[in-house]
């Protein structure tokens, strides 16, 4: 039997998994994360970071891994490959070695123009060991979001790496850098696992700020950016720009759609997005409140706006439910965009990561750039341990087929990468 019929009422739904009645797309069953996954590795902690497709058909695959736990000072990247098409995967190299400190969060990018693999990550180059709270006399020993960010670039398709000099971005403090504990001396901040972009000679990465570390609320005061690299420019890492510029990065309103306050901390992490073809960007980023929020940015990079992912257009519009970690969005082509998202209705923020939803949507016909998800949420991947966390970035296209990599995440046995494929066609129909 199918896991999709497994599911019943004991998952939550806004709206009806299946496409209406009338049209005449095929059932989506959603598929189980342990029966039905590729196996790609596994270990102790595993993490998925991002993945690209070169010329020659490989698919890169980066993995931040620890032989002992997250945060270990041993977690490093590793990189892995698939030659035929993600049907079988094999280790390549580690990024940075697991005897350096923490290196993290790397992700893969392909710069057509110069036919040459760039990834990016998180280098933890002083070896912060604790991180003090702001609220009271104690440290934190989890320092996984730590670090500078880090380029290194490969002209044969992962097999040999080259650090970009200096080694790492010392870039300018902002407003949530100088809230953090350290005062903006060391840098508090990761790149979600996600989707980063090369556009007109940039390298366009997702960037989550921390600023201040609170008893209980270790992810409650953060900031969403977006990272640009020149990548035709050898001192790149000086030349770091965010988006938006200034001191502040996107966060959440204070009302919803329907002008309900919006619930929930300071917490806006772990920014997603993509281009239209025209170069504006529209991107998500999650939040405490329970709801997704979006931002929207101008082609010339001049104008940001934040506001709430909805499901139907006008000001009164659904807002799309998203309690946990790392959405994703992305450009299909005609007009047409998926989002993926996943949870249920587990009441503890951190278990809520099982099931995986997606929605298709289009642009807005009354406020440009903006994405109405008014198709879904339909369930693609699931596992029948509820409490089990999953999650993944955006997918790839692999001839016929969207190629999706999961990692999931669970305190009592191995994390396992695993690999699924849908149709496009049966995605994409709505």
């Amino acid at each position: 039997m199918h896991l999709f019929r497994l599911l019943g009422a004991a998952l939550f739904l806004a709206a009806p998994i299946f496409p209406a009645a009338a049209q005449t797309c095929p059932p989506l069953y959603a598929k189980d994360f342990d029966r039905d996954g590729i196996v790609v590795t596994n270990g102790t902690y595993r993490e998925v970071g991002g993945l690209a497709v070169l010329p020659s058909g490989k698919i890169i695959l980066t993995v931040t891994e620890s032989a002992v736990k997250e945060g270990n000072p041993d977690q490093h990247a590793a990189i892995y490959q698939s030659t035929d098409g993600g049907d079988t995967w094999s280790y390549v190299r580690d990024i940075d070695p697991p005897s350096m400190v923490e290196s993290s969060w790397w992700m893969p990018s392909y710069d057509p123009a110069a036919d040459r693999l760039w990834f990016i990550g998180m280098f933890n180059k002083n070896n912060v060991r604790e991180i003090p709270y702001n609220d009271r006399d104690a440290t934190s020993k989890k320092v996984v979001a730590i670090g500078w960010p880090r380029l290194q670039y490969s002209d044969d398709e992962g097999q040999t790496l080259n650090v970009l000099p200096p080694g790492y971005a010392n870039y300018q403090p902002t407003a949530a850098d100088n809230r953090n504990p350290f005062g903006g001396l060391h840098k508090l901040a990761w790149f979600p696992p996600g989707t980063t972009r090369v556009r007109n000679g940039w390298l366009y990465a997702p960037y989550a700020k921390r600023g201040k570390v609170l008893w209980g609320k270790t992810w409650d005061d953060s900031e969403a950016f977006i990272l640009k690299f020149p990548l035709n420019a050898t001192d790149a890492l000086g030349k770091i720009e965010f988006l938006p510029g200034g001191n502040y990065g996107m966060t959440a309103l204070n009302q919803l759609p329907d002008g309900s306050n919006a619930p929930g901390g300071d917490s806006n992490e772990e920014p997603a997005f993509d281009f239209f073809d025209d170069g504006r960007i529209y991107g998500v980023f999650r939040n405490d409140s329970g709801y997704l929020g979006e931002f929207r940015i101008s082609a010339d990079e001049q104008t940001v706006t934040t506001g709430w992912a909805q499901r139907e257009d006008g000001a009164t519009g659904r807002p799309v439910p998203h309690p946990r970690a790392t959405p994703w969005v992305k450009n299909t082509g005609n007009g047409k965009w998926l989002l993926g998202v996943h949870n249920n209705t587990s009441g503890d923020l951190g278990k809520g990561r099982n099931t995986y939803w997606i929605y298709t949507g289009e642009e807005s016909q009354t406020v440009p750039g903006k994405i109405i998800w008014n198709k879904g949420p339909r369930a693609i991947v699931a596992q029948m341990n509820i409490e089990r966390r999953m999650q993944g970035p955006a997918p790839i296209e692999v001839g016929d087929d969207y190629l999706f990599v999961m990692n999931d995440k669970h305190p009592d046995h191995d994390d396992d990468v695993r690999v699924f494929k849908f149709p496009k066609d049966d995605i994409l129909c709505d």
